[in-house]
């Protein structure tokens, strides 16, 4: 990227070939703002591939943010050290983090202040880490009108990464709002893996994959908060054990309410929990529809709506019904 038009009182800041932190530019305690700009083709021998802000104030408006790399975290962007990013109106595409739990193919946000409206997280992948899309480590991460699509997140660890294919919550606080994340793929949590605190609201979780657990969502030891959103078209998929195609819930609080999870599958050997699975959480579901899920397993199949072990399950005004599951409780098992 050259002379592009940065406001910087950083301390450090470069725009150049490839470094250990910000291939593209780095913000070091400082201020730096693009407009109309692209972040293109850079890479990090560390973090932030296209570009690093660390504790300082980074603000992107009508930019693009592509084809960056990182060997370890924020394929595109890194943010961290408590600092304030934000971006509007921008794009963040086709960028990878390459060797790192902490992932973020498109932009990790670490213990800050992270705010994108207006934007589109596409075609991004973290290859051993968390957060094809976005990672989140901590802090409070906020995303309005945005659409998160075709980003993957994978491992062969056995241990770690792999969760959220579209966004990665491993700590903080995670607050969506109309927005849409649809078709992205993980082992765990296609759309997003949550282990923070995840508030959705009026936004569609639509068409994600994992490969054992959660095709929409997953969450473990956290808590998520889902009002007026559709869940559908998830899948979790194994040739072993597939467990909520369209939720799955580990240690977790669960309070869906005014919302629809309809058409998810969790397809296996043995598959739990069509719509949504609950193993040792408190779920929530007011005022909400849960159909046309299905368990298919081709040894057990149970729950085609939901699937609730060991779970305390309450069902305030809700439809329950149409789902299937190739043994036995079609719509709801409820057992310790």
């Amino acid at each position: 990227m050259s002379n592009p038009p940065v406001y910087s009182r950083a301390v450090y800041w470069r725009v150049g070939p490839a470094g250990y932190s910000g291939g593209g530019l780095e913000n070091y305690r400082g201020t730096t703002t693009l407009a109309n700009c692209t972040v293109s083709g850079n890479s990090a021998s560390g973090n932030g591939g296209g570009l690093s802000s660390r504790a300082g104030t980074t603000t992107l408006t009508d930019c693009s943010v592509s084809g960056n790399s990182a060997h370890l975290a924020g394929g595109g962007l890194y943010s961290m050290f408590g600092g304030t990013t934000t971006l509007t109106n921008c794009t963040v595409s086709r960028n990878s983090a390459t060797a790192s739990s902490s992932g973020g193919g498109g932009l990790c946000a670490s213990f800050g202040t992270t705010t994108l409206t207006n934007c589109t997280v596409s075609g991004n992948s973290s290859f051993f880490g968390d957060g094809g899309g976005i990672s989140v480590l901590g802090g409070t991460t906020t995303l309005t009108n945005c659409t998160v699509s075709g980003n993957s997140a994978s491992s062969n660890s056995a241990y770690f990464g792999g969760g959220g294919g579209g966004i990665s919550v491993l700590g903080g606080t995670t607050t969506l709002t109309n927005c849409t994340i649809s078709g992205n793929t993980a082992n765990v949590g296609g759309g997003i893996s949550n282990q923070g605190t995840l508030n959705v609201t009026s936004s569609n979780i639509a068409n994600n994959r994992a490969s054992s657990m959660g095709g929409g969502i997953s969450t473990t030891s956290g808590s998520v908060t889902i009002t007026d959103s559709v869940i559908s078209g998830n899948q979790a998929n194994s040739s072993a054990t597939a467990l909520g195609g369209g939720i799955y819930s580990e240690n977790s609080l669960l309070s869906l309410t005014n919302s629809t999870v309809n058409a998810n599958q969790a397809s296996g050997a043995t598959a739990l929990g069509g719509g949504i699975y609950a193993l040792n959480s408190a779920v929530n579901v007011q005022y909400c529809t849960v159909s046309g899920n299905r368990a298919n397993g081709s040894v057990l199949g149970e729950g085609g709506g939901i699937y609730s072990y060991d779970s305390l399950l309450t069902l305030l005004a809700s439809n329950v019904n149409g789902n299937k599951a190739t043994t036995a409780f079609d719509n709801i098992f409820n057992g310790t």
